[in-house]
């Protein structure tokens, strides 16, 4: 299969992963952004290592780029942590074509380290992405409260993300998807507990009759995304392209925002900014 069909494959099941991420920080549930960054990387873990139980684990060459490891860990867990929170203050739809800012980040990191750039077309593309998201924040009530904390959470999220996943390339080369992900949860989760002991005491929701069905499928849900995810990264070796068809996410994120969290108020403004953000990232994929 073709490396974008595991990448689009992967966004919408991703999309629909941050629903229930949403609902589960949402002030009907009230779990907030720390507690269920630990839990959905349990969650995570565990529905990867029974995946490596019958698919097979293949042990990742850490030794060999030590420091990219722990750059890629840290950055994954800072990001997990701001992305929880920006999601917890932002509707979907407005998160999602925000984070399409997160291309620009790729793009200019990987010329600057790896001398991959994007053509003229994609560069024309790249400023639709943005003229998308100024109109998604054209209404004033985008920049007041929870909101503007969201935002300003939202584009650090994306700047973590968008060099990050230079250093998921680099990884990928040599190293299969599903077991990396795996010893990166394992460790999110052993990090997160270990900087807040106290989060531990929160491990029983994932067993309980609230909570399980929705912790567990979304574990089911990320796992399954980022697995294909990553295995586009690996199959075509080129972050900002990869990138780039990963922001066909906010099409998918806003329309379930829409139909499954009932996210409805300024419905015009996110509409066309996500699908004027979605023709920037087809022309950055075919240019």
């Amino acid at each position: 299969m073709p490396w974008y069909l595991f990448a689009m494959s992967g966004v919408v099941v991703n999309a629909l992963s941050h629903v229930i991420r949403r609902k589960v920080m949402t002030k009907t549930h009230k779990l907030d952004y720390y507690t269920s960054a630990y839990l959905f990387s349990f969650a995570n873990s565990i529905i990867l290592f029974i995946y490596a139980v019958f698919a097979g684990f293949t042990m990742p060459p850490i030794g060999s780029m030590f420091w990219v490891f722990v750059i890629n860990i840290v950055l994954g867990l800072v990001g997990w942590l701001v992305n929880n929170k920006a999601l917890s203050l932002l509707p979907l739809g407005e998160y999602s074509v925000l984070m399409t800012s997160r291309q620009f980040i790729t793009w200019l990191t990987s010329i600057l380290f790896l001398g991959i750039g994007l053509s003229a077309l994609q560069g024309v593309g790249s400023a639709i992405i943005i003229a998308g998201i100024l109109i998604v924040y054209l209404h004033k009530s985008a920049w007041k409260g929870n909101n503007a904390k969201g935002v300003g959470f939202t584009l650090l999220t994306a700047l973590i993300y968008g060099t990050a996943i230079l250093t998921d390339q680099i990884i990928y080369r040599s190293s299969d998807p599903a077991s990396f992900l795996l010893i990166g949860f394992i460790v999110n989760t052993i990090l997160l507990a270990t900087l807040r002991p106290s989060v531990v005491t929160k491990t029983k929701l994932l067993v309980s009759k609230q909570w399980s069905l929705m912790l567990i499928g979304f574990g089911v849900l990320s796992s399954a995304s980022l697995v294909l995810m990553f295995t586009s990264l690996k199959l075509a070796d080129n972050a900002p392209l990869v990138s780039a068809v990963f922001q066909l996410q906010t099409i998918a994120s806003v329309v379930f925002g829409i139909i499954l969290l009932k996210e409805t108020k300024h419905l015009a403004y996110k509409l066309i900014g996500a699908s004027v953000a979605t023709l920037g990232t087809i022309l950055v994929i075919v240019g």
